[in-house]
């Protein structure tokens, strides 16, 4: 994961915040299908066999590339904390990459799951709540 989100975000080319959670949404789903079956075994049986995040430095790395999207995209989002915001939208990803790929529903398509995936992300970060 660390790769393939350090791949998305170093782009070049200057990306809106969309655009940005589209291709890393893509990115994760498309290194989960490596071997689907795999990962489904590992999670269900071994669910904690990554390091807790913050000690791992892979984690520490997509973190850290996560939260630097996040204040160049400042302006759009609504939470103020960013750490916290880096953390809740890291969460969203893993948790609902993990639940398309370990449990697909066959009754929707990759692209109306990923698309989900994007908005619910987007939903957090962009949403106002009222006071």
């Amino acid at each position: 994961m660390n790769s393939v989100i350090e791949e998305v975000l170093s782009s070049r080319h200057q990306l809106s915040l969309r655009e940005n959670i589209e291709a890393i949404v893509l990115a994760m789903m498309a290194a989960h299908q490596v071997a689907p079956e795999l990962h489904r075994v590992l999670e269900k049986e071994f669910p904690y066999f990554d390091a807790p995040w913050g000690q791992n430095p892979e984690h520490n790395n997509i973190f850290r590339r996560v939260r630097v999207l996040l204040e160049a995209h400042r302006h759009e989002i609504m939470p103020c904390n960013l750490d916290l915001a880096t953390h809740t939208t890291l969460q969203i990803l893993v948790t609902l990459v993990h639940a398309a790929v370990i449990e697909p529903c066959a009754q929707f398509t990759a692209r109306e799951v990923e698309g989900a995936i994007v908005d619910s992300v987007l939903g957090y970060l962009v949403y106002a709540p009222s006071s």
